[in-house]
């Protein structure tokens, strides 16, 4: 007599092997385009920072700027403007600079913010007149470099 298949069994269950949490991803750099600025005959290459997201972010989180690279905020009309070092990590010197590419005034060596600063404690920084760029340099260059109220400003694509 012919024997019975053999009763089906279940399946052995496959314990997928454990995984870590997800990593999240960096926060991506945005991609700045750049020009060429010269004043008091020193040539930066400096990122553009010419929408209210690039504006706002400018150099914060960087944790060094070379010394022949600048951000160069642009703005749509001459208008008092305020900076703070939100989440900057390094002192800079702020040059505000005119519709007419002159510098108007100088904030020299700009201290950095202790981490974990809340924003309502974090200091103003103020052009005197209207401006409608202002240059972001690492902290002594402007008087290492002679950039003084008066100092011509020149900007090219790079």
């Amino acid at each position: 007599m012919p024997t019975a298949p053999p009763t089906p069994t279940s399946a052995p269950t496959i314990t997928p092997a454990p995984t870590a949490p997800p990593t999240p991803a960096p926060t991506p750099t945005p991609a700045y385009a750049q020009v060429v600025v010269v004043v008091a005959g020193f040539t930066f290459r400096a990122d553009v920072a010419d929408t209210a997201t690039l504006r706002a972010l400018g150099l914060g989180r960087r944790d060094f700027l070379p010394t022949d690279r600048a951000m160069w905020f642009v703005f749509d009309d001459a208008a008092p403007r305020q900076f703070w070092m939100r989440r900057m990590r390094f002192p800079l010197d702020i040059v505000w600079v005119s519709d007419g590419y002159v510098v108007t005034g100088v904030a020299k060596r700009v201290p950095h913010p202790a981490p974990g600063t809340p924003l309502s404690q974090l200091r103003n920084y103020s052009s005197v007149v209207p401006v409608r760029y202002v240059l972001e340099i690492n902290a002594g260059l402007a008087d290492q470099l002679g950039i003084v109220p008066g100092s011509r400003v020149s900007v090219a694509p790079r």
